[in-house]
């Protein structure tokens, strides 16, 4: 194998990653075909597995409490999900076929967005959301110790 540097637009097809390749007929040497390796640069925001999306979504204690309706950037804009109530850290909400296109699959299937919620705990808290937080230590229950997993 030959390599030689060429100037050359290619259409890259949906759903490519690292790794894959894509053959320009005629443009290597001697008329013979160019093969271009492929290889996916990473994204602030998203991160990719295969065909699906990762993202992490921040949202306070008390929307992870009693729920809330949440938007979020996803590769096709904004979307709106739902946050359910009693809603813990480190569960998955998944936009389904809001991935990657299936390289292979003429159908438009596509992979899925999931959105990893993480609970923001406040380092500090005002007079008024401190008071807030004791009324809300007396109401609660007790955690038993034989049952903390």
């Amino acid at each position: 194998m030959r390599k030689k540097e060429v100037n050359q637009i290619i259409e890259v097809p949906k759903g490519v990653d690292t790794g894959n390749t894509v053959r320009i007929p005629g443009k290597g040497a001697n008329n013979g075909d160019l093969i271009v390796l492929i290889e996916v640069g990473s994204h602030p925001y998203f991160r990719r597995e295969g065909y699906d999306i990762h993202t992490t979504q921040l949202v306070t204690i008390s929307q992870a409490v009693l729920g809330a309706t949440l938007e979020v950037m996803t590769i096709d804009g904004k979307k709106k999900i739902q946050v359910r109530p009693g809603t813990a850290d480190g569960t998955i909400i998944i936009i389904t076929g809001g991935g990657i296109q299936k390289r292979h699959i003429q159908n438009g299937s596509r992979g899925n967005h999931c959105v990893h919620i993480k609970i923001k705990i406040p380092t500090s808290l005002n007079a008024k959301q401190q008071e807030a937080m004791k009324t809300y230590g007396d109401l609660e229950d007790p955690i038993d110790p034989k049952n903390n997993v």
